[in-house]
């Protein structure tokens, strides 16, 4: 309206959420698949692995005949793939860090998350499809993010550490909004997330 009784263009920007800013950062090469082509993709790559490597992920896996069943868990699959690249973490990353862990007793069964995740990606590569989660990953690893201009951020209290990555790369452009005193200012970080210490008590 100001700009209107003004005279003078408006531009507005283009509004998103934390969930979708990732894609403006970075430039993907193929496609992405959907869930439901995430699932299947899972559900054929732990009908594709070995006996021994399927029991070591699941009980009743190897005798499971229902698709059904092998979908339910080809899902917390997803859940589990999409948690942990949100905090910049694949399966062979944590197997990594187990190494530092001499009593951690999932060793085998991580070695196992690794070969199927292998598989499950290689099953979307032949398609000509990209995992958007690793496509998050490889971005930050290859330095492969730009910014698309001015990002302003408003109301991000808690922001997963792979997004984070991906804005720390672009900082300079980066405004962080926070509904807060200036006083309160040191609890929190520099793109507006909450220091849950500088909040404990």
């Amino acid at each position: 309206a100001h700009a209107t009784s003004s005279s003078v263009p408006f531009l507005a920007p283009t509004t998103t959420t934390i969930g979708s800013l990732p894609e403006k950062l970075y430039q993907p090469q193929f496609p992405f698949a959907d869930e439901l082509t995430q699932s299947l993709a899972w559900v054929k790559a732990l009908r594709a692995i070995d006996e021994e490597d399927l029991s070591l992920l699941a009980p009743g896996l190897v005798e499971a005949t229902e698709d059904a069943y092998v979908l339910r868990f080809a899902d917390s699959l997803v859940t589990l793939h999409q948690e942990l690249t949100g905090e910049l973490l694949s399966f062979s990353r944590v197997l990594d860090l187990s190494a530092k862990m001499p009593a951690f007793p999932e060793k085998d069964r991580w070695r196992a998350l690794v070969r199927l995740q292998e598989h499950y990606l290689a099953l979307l590569d032949a398609e000509g499809l990209w995992d958007r989660q690793t496509a998050r990953l490889r971005a930050v690893e290859h330095e492969e993010c730009s910014s698309p201009g001015t990002i302003i951020l408003v109301g991000t209290a808690d922001i997963n550490r792979t997004t984070r990555a991906m804005l720390e790369a672009v900082a300079s452009s980066v405004t962080s909004l926070v509904f807060s005193p200036q006083e309160q200012a040191h609890r929190f970080d520099s793109i507006g997330c909450l220091l849950p210490a500088a909040w404990k008590d």
